[in-house]
């Protein structure tokens, strides 16, 4: 008679790899649902930002010289040569050869709905000298400008980004605003155009200015000087600073931040002065020099602009952010679902209660909850208090359970208490973002090797015929024996 008995020792690690398979379905749906959330929370902060000019760009400022280019053609009409001349008139643009900003940042946060967005509004004093240039590097000669015409441009991101209209002085004076833009010659994505006096041409000048900003997130200023000198000043206690030039000096406390950035013009991309053209018709700039393009972006996960490589930020970070840390714990689900698999399965194994696979998937479904728990309680609390909200309601959950199936407290309590070693295991590791892989690949090689030291000494084929012995039925081995007799 073939042996009725289900082979527990060889079907059931079969059973629970293939449930530990079928969790990964639900695992993916809340993967998915994390940057559904994510994207969600983008579209609020962007919702925010928006009004406020989103994160400001203090691209610098100019000065634009005009002058008159002649180009000579010659034609011939009925075999008489003829020279026609025509005049275009161009720019050189002229880069100030000090650069000084001194930008005060005062903090405050947004919300729409249940997301937060930290703003700002922020008071920058900013002086600027400019130098003569040597024209004949440019083959120009002075009576080819037309001086009255001169320009000062100063460059933003983002007009919105402005509080008020800023005045600019020199010598004691204020400039006045041209009421023309002059779009077809500036290097800025947004620009304001100021007249520039005819008796500052081609001078040794200072200006000064104070402008009032307000954004979110993050402030960008574009080192376009020959020497620029930046000071950062904020109530924040949590920035971070990125771009192609860190600060030189740097202080940060709990009550806020100080930075300090001394950038030489020959680290940048920009010259002291270059050529700019201006077609009459259409009205478009061909520029010779093209290291200022920034008009091009791409976002990063959390909506930011990725930095331009012209450009340093100081960046208001918010510390926690939740939905990146439940994406890293998703991604080591497959590993908290084969722990408590494990303990189970060794609980089943000596206690030969010959747990239903049922019962297993009940255990894995809570596992995966946790991970949408979690999703969700970050939303309203911490990051710590709802891991440890979710965490604590699935090891109450497994005990329950647990104690009713093993009908003993005790190897309840110790299935739980190895989920729950494993949830704090598994916070460490995301708190740990340097080291994750190195903490991820030794616990896992600690939960294998704690599974071969408990089953050591486990002799598979005789606990297979005991079990098939206290049920009254014959061993599978001997039994195949006596048919073949």
């Amino acid at each position: 008679m073939k042996n009725q008995t289900q082979n527990f020792i060889t079907s059931k690690p079969f059973i629970i790899a293939a449930l530990v398979l079928l969790m990964l379905i639900p695992l993916s749906f809340i993967k998915d649902l994390v940057h559904d959330r994510q994207d969600y929370k983008n579209q609020a902060v962007k919702s925010i930002s928006m009004p406020l000019g989103s994160a400001p760009k203090i691209e610098g400022l100019v000065i634009a010289m005009p002058y008159w280019e002649e180009i000579k053609n010659e034609k011939t009409v009925g075999g008489v040569k003829t020279i026609e001349t025509t005049r275009i008139k161009r720019y050189l643009i002229v880069a100030p050869s000090q650069y000084d900003l001194d930008v005060q940042v005062s903090p405050y946060m947004l919300n729409r709905g249940i997301f937060k967005v930290p703003a700002f509004n922020a008071g920058a004093k900013l002086n600027a000298a400019f130098t003569s240039v040597d024209l004949k590097q440019f083959s120009l000669e002075e009576r080819a400008f037309i001086k009255d015409e001169c320009l000062l441009l100063l460059g933003m991101g983002n007009s919105k980004s402005l509080k008020s209209l800023p005045k600019i002085q020199v010598a004691g004076k204020t400039l006045s605003q041209s009421e023309v833009k002059f779009s077809g010659i500036t290097p800025f994505t947004s620009t304001l155009y100021y007249i520039l006096p005819e008796n500052f041409f081609n001078s040794n000048f200072t200006l000064n200015s104070n402008l009032e900003l307000q954004g979110t997130k993050y402030i960008d200023i574009v080192p376009i000087a020959g020497e620029n000198n930046f000071k950062m000043i904020s109530s924040w206690a949590t920035p971070g600073f990125s771009g192609s030039w860190l600060p030189n000096e740097r202080t940060v406390t709990d009550y806020g931040f100080e930075a300090l950035w001394n950038i030489p013009g020959l680290s940048t991309n920009f010259s002291h002065a270059w050529n700019a053209s201006e077609n009459s018709t259409l009205f478009a700039a061909t520029y010779e020099y093209s290291g200022f393009d920034n008009r091009n972006y791409s976002s990063d996960s959390d909506g930011n602009m990725e930095v331009d490589s012209n450009c340093l930020r100081a960046q208001l970070v918010i510390p926690v952010d939740s939905y990146q840390k439940t994406t890293r714990s998703v991604k080591y689900g497959i590993l908290f679902l084969m722990v408590p698999f494990i303990a189970l399965f060794l609980c089943d194994l000596f206690l030969k209660k010959n747990v239903h696979p049922i019962q297993y998937c009940l255990i894995g479904v809570v596992d995966v909850l946790f991970y949408l728990l979690l999703l969700s309680i970050s939303e309203h609390l911490s990051f710590f208090a709802s891991y440890f909200i979710s965490a604590a309601a699935v090891c109450f959950s497994t005990f329950f359970y647990t104690s009713g199936v093993f009908k003993d407290f005790k190897w309840a309590g110790l299935l739980s208490f190895i989920q729950l070693i494993s949830y704090i295991f598994l916070f460490g590791t995301l708190q740990a973002e340097d080291y994750a892989l190195l903490i991820g690949s030794i616990g896992l090689f600690v939960v294998v090797f704690i599974l071969m030291w408990l089953t050591r000494k486990v002799d598979w084929y005789a606990l297979q015929t005991k079990i098939a012995a206290e049920k009254g039925e014959e061993p599978e081995n001997l039994a195949a024996a006596k048919e073949e007799k």
